[in-house]
């Protein structure tokens, strides 16, 4: 749901200013934002359970993570939109996504039973 939200977001910029896009856009918004505390609450959840290593370090993991996430995203965000604009902010997040998969990818030794 989060992504279709953001991706009827992405789609009204690219259409012209009318009555209805305000109204998709609006909806589209409130539709990502409303995911956010499900994906929140399911995220814990999952890695308590799908974890090889342990509940406990699994959550401080989750939480490491997150924080690394809210402090990068912080102080490398505002800079690069600052000086390369907003369009930075789709770039950003695919390298984001390809450096998250290379880590998973090469982080995982032969026999983990972590999903991929």
């Amino acid at each position: 749901m989060r992504g279709l939200g953001f991706a009827v977001l992405a789609a009204v910029g690219f259409l012209p200013n009318s009555a209805g896009g305000y109204a998709a856009a609006i909806s589209a918004f409130v539709v990502a934002m409303l995911t956010w505390p499900v994906l929140s609450v399911a995220s814990t959840g999952l890695a308590a359970r799908l974890t090889p290593v342990g509940e406990g370090a699994a959550m401080g993991l989750l939480a490491a993570a997150s924080a690394v996430a809210t402090v990068v995203g912080t102080f490398i965000a505002g800079p690069l939109v600052q000086a390369c604009g907003y369009r930075v902010i789709p770039v950003a997040a695919l390298t984001g996504l390809v450096i998250a998969k290379f880590l998973i990818r090469n982080g995982q030794r032969r026999g983990d039973t972590a999903p991929r």
